[in-house]
């Protein structure tokens, strides 16, 4: 199959109907992937209370379970900045963004990016 980045977005906007339904999250994960091209490492910046509802729901599963198909697909296509991205969710509006390294790890440590 062939790699079409508008699958990326459907995929995850497939994810956030099932799981999240009408219970609004804000925050970001950043995520990395090993050099075998799985996913290895997500941060995820949430408030507390949303974090623990993205685990009660099971939507913190089901999201790095498909970022490891993603990554994996990517790379089977050879994708740029197949390996480091962030997710958005705002409301349960979700996107993605693959990233260059440097930026991906911007986002995970801001403190330290300043």
């Amino acid at each position: 199959m062939n790699y079409t980045p508008s699958l990326d977005q459907e995929r995850l906007a497939q994810l956030a109907n099932q799981y999240l339904g009408n219970a609004p999250v804000t925050g970001d994960v950043v995520f990395f992937a090993d050099e075998g091209e799985r996913l290895s490492h997500a941060t995820w910046q949430f408030p507390e209370k949303d974090q623990d509802r993205l685990r009660d729901s099971g939507f913190k599963s089901a999201l790095l379970e498909m970022l490891d198909e993603l990554i994996s697909h990517r790379a089977s296509q050879h994708q740029a900045n197949l390996c480091q991205g962030v997710v958005n969710i705002e409301k349960n509006q979700i996107n993605i963004r693959w990233l260059p390294l440097e930026e991906a790890q911007a986002l995970r440590n801001p403190r330290e990016a300043g």
